[in-house]
C-alpha cells in the first residue's frame, strides 16, 4: 500500500495506517509526504515499526521526473524507516528549541544555518563514488544522524527546517557552466519578496577552517559559480537573487548568538606525560590591525572531569591546519607540527603561564629545522586589550565555568542607560564547549564577594537557569539577592533587550540587500 498524505492528515491517519499494516503484514506500507511541517517525533513514535515514510524535501516530483529515468535515486533515497525519521525529527527539534518564535524569517534562517554548519562536517563523496548507504547518509536528512554531509545533504536539511518554520525555501541543484549537476544550494524567499541565497557547504568549509569573509563580492562569486540546472524554476540570478550586506549580517548574528555549542573545531589533547584536555577554536579577535585566533582550553583530570575553561590567543589557525592535514592524509609536516603543538607549545605549564601573565596570549608557533620556535608578534599594550576571564566558578556538583566580560558591548545607548554588563560564559558539557551570552547589572568579577555566595554559584548560575534565561529573557540574568534563588529581575530590562533584538531586524532597509548589476549569466 502506498499513500500520499498532506501533513495535517498524516497524524489523524496514524491509527488507520497501523491497523491496515497489521491486517496486511506482508504488504509494504509507504507514506509520501512533502515535508514534516507540523509533525513531531512523538507522532512518528506512534507508527508501526515497518511503515516507511518518504519525505520529499528537495526531491520533488519535478526532479524525480527529470533525473530518475534510469536509477530511481531521487525517489528512493528519501524513503526513511520509522526509526530513522523519529531520530531525524528529534535532531531537528533540538535545533528548533533554540528558535525564538518572535524572530523574523531571516533571523530564524541564519540561526538554522549556523547550527547546521557548526554541527555537521563536510565529507567527500556522493552517489557516484560511494556505497548506497554512505551516499544516502550524506545526501539526505540522514546527515543529521551521521553528522556528515555533502552539498545535497546540507541543502536538504536547511530546506526541511525552513519548511517546518513555514518559510519559503528552494532546494537547488546546478553547478558551474559545463557541470550543471555537481552542486546544491538554497534560495530563501522572504515575505517582503527578496530572494536570499544560502550555500551552507561553502560556509561550513570556512567555518571549519575559521576563515573570515566580509562578503564584499560574494553575490558575483555566487552567480558565476552557481548556474541552476534544468529542473529549476528560478534561473535569472542577476535579476532575482540578492545577498545581505556584511553590516546587516553582523547585526542579525548579534541578535541570535546568545547560546552556542562547539561540536566542530574541538580537539582532544593527549600529551606524552599523560596530561589530557580539550582545545576548542571559537573564532577570531582583532586587536587594532592584528588578527588572533581565539581558543578555549579545558584540562581534564584522571577521572574525566573538566577544569574551568581558559581563554587563549594564538596567531596559529589550528582549524585550518587540521583540515590541511586531513586533505594531505596527515603527512610528515602535519605529524611534526602536531607533536610539538601538543607536547611543547600547549603544555599545561605554558597555558597557565600565558593566562596568568599575558592575558592568554600564546604567540606564534613555527617549526624551523625540526625545532619549535615561538614568536611574540604584538606588543604588551595590545595584549592588555584582549578579553580575558574575570572569574572561574565551581558549583557544588563539581561542574566548572568561566566568565568573561565583553567590554566592547554593542554600540547602543540603551545599554548605557540600563548600566548592563555583557558576559560570555564558557562551560564544558558532554565533552564539548558551550557558550552563553548573558547580561546583568551585577559585577561578576572574582573581586565581588557576592559571587562567592553558594546561592549565586549553585542556583543563580545553574546550567538550567542559564539555558532558561537565554531562551526566554534574551540572556538577561537580573540581580542576585542572597536568599532569593532566582534573584531579582527587572522586567523593563528584559523588554528592552527583547525589543532591541526585534527592532534590529525591523530596521533593515532595502539598501541592506545587495543585488548584482549586469546581465544574466546565461545571456552572456
Amino acid at each position: 500500500m502506498e499513500k500520499k498524505l498532506k501533513n495535517g492528515n498524516f497524524v489523524k491517519s496514524i491509527p488507520k495506517l497501523n491497523k491496515y499494516q497489521e491486517e496486511h503484514p506482508n504488504e509494504e506500507c509507504l507514506i509520501r509526504l512533502e515535508n514534516t511541517k507540523g509533525i513531531t517525533s512523538d507522532d512518528i513514535s506512534k507508527l508501526n515499526s515497518n511503515i516507511k515514510v518518504r519525505v520529499a524535501t528537495g526531491y520533488d516530483k519535478v526532479k524525480v521526473r527529470i533525473y530518475d529515468k534510469d536509477f530511481g535515486y531521487y525517489d528512493k533515497s528519501v524513503i526513511y524507516t520509522k526509526d530513522e525519521l523519529f531520530e531525524i525529527i528529534k535532531r531537528m527539534e533540538q535545533i528548533e528549541s533554540g528558535i525564538n518564535p518572535n524572530w523574523s524569517e531571516i533571523q530564524k534562517a541564519m540561526y538554522v544555518d549556523d547550527k547546521i554548519k557548526s554541527r555537521i562536517t563536510y565529507t567527500l563523496g556522493g552517489k557516484e563514488n560511494t556505497s548506497r548507504e554512505k551516499s544516502d547518509a550524506c545526501r539526505t536528512l540522514r546527515g543529521l544522524l551521521s553528522n556528515e554531509n555533502v552539498c545535497a545533504g546540507y541543502s536538504m536539511i536547511f530546506k526541511e527546517l525552513m519548511d517546518r518554520q513555514g518559510i519559503k525555501c528552494y532546494y537547488v541543484e546546478g553547478g558551474k557552466t559545463g557541470h550543471l549537476h555537481s552542486h546544491a544550494w538554497n534560495l530563501l524567499k522572504l515575505k517582503r519578496g527578496n530572494l536570499i541565497y544560502f550555500d551552507i557547504t561553502n560556509e561550513a568549509k570556512e567555518y571549519r577552517e575559521n576563515i573570515l569573509s566580509d562578503g564584499s563580492s560574494s553575490i558575483y562569486d555566487f552567480i558565476y559559480t552557481h548556474v541552476p540546472g534544468k529542473s529549476e524554476k528560478i534561473t535569472n540570478y542577476f535579476k532575482d537573487v540578492c545577498d545581505i550586506s556584511y553590516e546587516a549580517r553582523m547585526r542579525i548574528l548579534a541578535s541570535i548568538e546568545n547560546e552556542k555549542s562547539f561540536l566542530i573545531r574541538t580537539y582532544n589533547i593527549k600529551r606524552e606525560n599523560g596530561e589530557n584536555g580539550v582545545l576548542t577554536q571559537i573564532g577570531c579577535e582583532e586587536v587594532e590591525d592584528k588578527l588572533l585566533y581565539k581558543y578555549v582550553y579545558s584540562a581534564m583530570d584522571n577521572n574525566g572531569n573538566y577544569e574551568a575553561p581558559k581563554i587563549l590567543y594564538s596567531h596559529n589557525n589550528l582549524a585550518w591546519f587540521v583540515e590541511f592535514g586531513n586533505r594531505n592524509k596527515k603527512g610528515e609536516e602535519f605529524r611534526k607540527f602536531s607533536y610539538h603543538l601538543v607536547n611543547s607549545y600547549l603544555t599545561e605549564e605554558k597555558i597557565n603561564y600565558a593566562v596568568q601573565n599575558t592575558n592568554g596570549y600564546m604567540g606564534l608557533m613555527d617549526i624551523i629545522n625540526g625545532e619549535m620556535q615561538v614568536y611574540r608578534k604584538i606588543s604588551g599594550d595590545l595584549i592588555e586589550k584582549l578579553p580575558v576571564s574575570i572569574n572561574e566558578i565551581e558549583r557544588a556538583d563539581g561542574t566548572k565555568l568561566t566568565i568573561s566580560e565583553d567590554k566592547n558591548i554593542e554600540q547602543d545607548s540603551s545599554f548605557e542607560v540600563l548600566k548592563l554588563h555583557k558576559y560570555i560564559i564558557y562551560e564544558m558539557i558532554d565533552g564539548f564547549l558551550k557558550q552563553n551570552i548573558v547580561y546583568s547589572e551585577m559585577d561578576f568579577s572574582r573581586n565581588n564577594e557576592i559571587t562567592k555566595d553558594e546561592g549565586f554559584i549553585n542556583q543563580f548560575l545553574s546550567r538550567d537557569r542559564l539555558d532558561r534565561k537565554v531562551k526566554n529573557d534574551s540572556g538577561y540574568l537580573g540581580m542576585y539577592v542572597p536568599g532569593k534563588i532566582n534573584g531579582c529581575t527587572n522586567v523593563s530590562f528584559v523588554q528592552t533587550l527583547q525589543g532591541r533584538r526585534k527592532k534590529e531586524i525591523v530596521d533593515l532597509k532595502e539598501e541592506d540587500f545587495i543585488k548584482a548589476e549586469g546581465k544574466n549569466f546565461m545571456e552572456l
